[in-house]
């Protein structure tokens, strides 16, 4: 797994075993960034799980407004720039 799984688990562990040690506005902002990478890791997961042809490296399912036929590289651009993220390091852990 890549740096936000384990960014997961430790603000998991943080908000479970600390909370007393944190301020109402660090933990807003904790529990929003919990949240958020979250998200970012349940569409990479569901993207996992769109079939993708070997031979073009395309979608064979629509993912998340992107049509059948998208490039994986595509999409993975699209993260990277929508969540100001790395594909390779943060989601693939490489």
């Amino acid at each position: 797994m890549g740096k936000i799984h384990d960014r997961i688990a430790e603000l998991e562990s943080a908000l479970i075993n600390c909370k007393a040690e944190h301020e109402g506005a660090d933990l807003a902002d904790m529990e929003e960034e919990l949240f958020q990478l979250r998200h970012i890791e349940n569409l990479w997961e569901k993207l996992g799980c769109v079939a993708i042809d070997p031979e073009t490296e395309n979608t064979e399912d629509e993912f998340y407004g992107f049509p059948a036929g998208t490039h994986r590289e595509e999409i993975w651009h699209w993260f990277e720039a929508a969540f100001d993220i790395s594909v390779a390091e943060d989601l693939m852990g490489l």
